[in-house]
């Protein structure tokens, strides 16, 4: 089950994904990530549970990174294991350049690669 943890002191929360992020459940864990980061300036999305990704949940991470950027907020991921990785990379996601959103932002997949 997917959860979701704020600090409200320091504005900050960590959105821990469990299961799956494919097409069959972007739906839901698109709702919990527009939560998220209307909730917190900065959002954490744990990926360490994640047992099965597709194409359908790498474009909704990168959506919710400029979704909150677009409102200057931060959103990193983290975990994920070397299958993520590498479907991320194989897919053309990973690369080291500056988010197209907001100028001087990280790409969300910079830190994957």
């Amino acid at each position: 089950m997917t959860q979701w943890t704020f600090d409200e002191e320091q504005q900050a929360g960590q959105l821990r994904v469990d299961g799956s992020a494919t097409v069959a459940q972007v739906g839901k864990l698109k709702e919990l990530l527009v939560q998220a980061v209307d909730q917190a300036h900065v959002v954490l999305v744990d990926l360490n549970r994640v047992d099965q990704v597709d194409i359908a949940g790498l474009q909704l991470f990168c959506a919710a990174h400029r979704f909150a950027c677009a409102r200057g907020k931060t959103l990193q991921l983290f975990g994920g294991g070397e299958r993520f990785r590498t479907l991320a990379s194989t897919a053309g996601f990973v690369r080291g350049s500056w988010c197209s959103v907001r100028e001087k932002a990280p790409c969300l997949w910079t830190e994957l690669a």
